[in-house]
C-alpha cells in the first residue's frame, strides 16, 4: 500500500486520511426487515430513494480534474475539456509531459501525485477542491505489465494492482463528496476492452480492468439519483503507450487516437441530463 496508508488502532482496520472511518456492522452483515433481491444485493428503501427529477441541467462548466494527464490519452482528455470551457486541475507522474500537458491546454493547475500515497491523494484533493466547485473528474492513470502469469513479476503484479484498482478506488471515495456537492457533474474512469475480455499474457492487468468495471457500475448505482454520471469508456488499441509497444503499434494510422478516447469522454460530460452513459465501447475501425 502507499505510504499515506495507515492501519488503525487494535481493530485493525486500514484508515484513509481525507475521510472519516465508518463503522462496520457485526461480521460485516447489516440486517434490515428490507427483502433482499434474488442476486443477494438489498435495494434502498423506498423513502430513502430521493424524489425523481431532483437534477434535470447538464454538467455545468467548473473545475474539471484528469487523473494520468502526463499520458497522451490524458492529454487528449485534458484539452477537449478545456475546450468546453472547463478549469482543469491536472495530475501526473512526469512533470515535463505533465508541463506539455497544461501549455497544450492553455492554463491548467498542476501537480505531480504519486496515486498509491493515499495522504497524498487527500491533500491533493482538498487543494482542487479549494480552487472552486469540481463538476469533473476523468481517471487515466494505469500501469501495463506484458508477461505469462507463471512468470510474471509478482512486484510488479502488486504495483500494478495499487495503482489500476486501488487507487482510482480511493480517489473516489475522496472526490464524490466534491462532485456531489456540485452536481450535476460527471465521473469517468478509462478502462479497457480488458474491462470484459481476457487476454492472455495480461492476467494481472485484464484483473484490474474488470474490477474497474464493476468500480464503475457500483458507485453509478450509489450515486445516480444524485445527479453525478458515471461511466466507463473502454477503447481498445490506442495508437499511444501499451498500443504503441504491441505487434499492432507498427501501424499506428489502424488503430484509435487518443483524440478518440478524449471525445468519447466529452460524450459523456455533455451527455442530457435525463441519461448517463454508463459504458462506452471503442474499436478501430479497420483491422490493427
Amino acid at each position: 500500500m502507499g505510504s499515506g496508508a495507515r492501519m488503525g488502532s487494535s481493530s485493525g482496520r486500514r484508515t484513509i486520511p481525507g475521510y472519516p472511518r465508518h463503522r462496520v456492522p457485526s461480521r460485516g452483515i447489516r440486517r434490515s426487515s428490507h427483502p433482499v433481491a434474488s442476486g443477494g444485493a438489498q435495494p434502498p428503501p423506498a423513502a430513502a430513494r430521493p424524489p425523481p427529477g431532483g437534477h434535470t441541467a447538464r454538467v455545468e462548466r467548473g473545475r474539471a480534474l484528469v487523473v494520468g494527464a502526463s499520458s497522451d490519452i490524458g492529454r487528449a482528455i485534458a484539452v477537449e475539456l478545456a475546450e468546453l470551457g472547463h478549469d482543469l486541475s491536472l495530475w501526473g507522474r512526469d512533470a515535463d509531459r505533465l508541463g506539455r500537458t497544461a501549455d497544450a491546454c492553455g492554463a491548467a493547475h498542476r501537480a505531480t501525485v504519486d496515486v498509491t500515497d493515499h495522504g497524498a491523494v487527500a491533500g491533493a484533493v482538498g487543494d482542487v477542491v479549494a480552487r472552486g466547485p469540481l463538476t469533473a473528474v476523468v481517471w487515466a492513470a494505469g500501469l501495463f505489465d506484458w508477461a505469462a502469469a507463471d512468470d510474471a513479476d509478482a512486484a510488479a503484479w502488486v504495483s500494478l494492482l495499487e495503482v489500476n484498482l486501488v487507487a482510482a478506488a480511493v480517489t473516489t471515495r475522496l472526490v464524490l463528496p466534491a462532485l456531489l456537492e456540485a452536481a450535476p457533474s460527471a465521473l469517468v474512469y478509462l478502462g479497457s476492452a480488458a474491462s470484459r475480455q481476457a487476454f492472455a499474457h495480461n492476467a494481472a492487468y485484464v484483473a484490474s480492468k474488470h474490477g474497474l468495471a464493476g468500480l464503475a457500475g457500483g458507485v453509478f448505482l450509489d450515486v445516480r439519483d444524485r445527479g453525478v454520471k458515471v461511466a466507463l469508456v473502454a477503447p481498445g488499441l490506442v495508437a499511444a503507450g501499451a498500443g504503441l509497444d504491441s505487434p499492432a503499434g507498427r501501424h499506428p494510422e489502424r488503430l484509435l487516437q487518443p483524440s478518440d478516447v478524449a471525445a468519447a469522454v466529452r460524450f459523456v460530460v455533455t451527455s442530457s441530463p435525463t441519461a448517463c452513459p454508463t459504458e462506452i465501447h471503442l474499436q478501430p475501425q479497420l483491422t490493427p
